[in-house]
């Protein structure tokens, strides 16, 4: 009957422990996904800074730069957590679906800042032309 009880306690500890893995990652997720919308709704807003005055190319050029590092930190994040589920051998196909996605958004955030920072380039190019 003992022996029972400790299997039980042991199963159910390791459950726990996934359990708050999973949520400690969906936090992190929940995390980077709010601070990538601030920092889009920034770039994208009406042109306006945070103080409500447009924008100067060079504060738009500064803005895109950081939401590139930003997404460049959420992908390693993505990757750590990916790296930490693989080393502990679980097959947690659902998380693995959900990082497959993230990692696809970040590469449409990607696309979308080098289209911007290419659209600057010509605009500044063709302003001092």
């Amino acid at each position: 009957m003992q022996v029972q009880i400790d299997s039980l306690r042991e199963v159910n500890s390791a459950q726990a422990s996934q359990l708050k893995e999973i949520s400690d990652f969906m936090s992190v997720v929940s995390e980077g996904l709010d601070s990538i919308a601030a920092q889009e709704e920034q770039l994208t807003g009406n042109g306006k800074g945070v103080e409500g005055r447009k924008m100067t190319k060079e504060e738009l050029r500064t803005r895109l730069d950081a939401f590139a590092a930003l997404l460049e930190r959420q992908r390693n994040r993505i990757a750590q957590l990916e790296d930490t589920l693989s080393k502990r051998g679980q097959s947690m196909t659902n998380l693995r679906n959900i990082i497959n996605h993230l990692n696809h958004e970040l590469d449409e955030k990607n696309r979308t800042i080098a289209a911007l920072q290419m659209s600057l380039n010509v605009k500044m190019w063709t302003f001092s032309g």
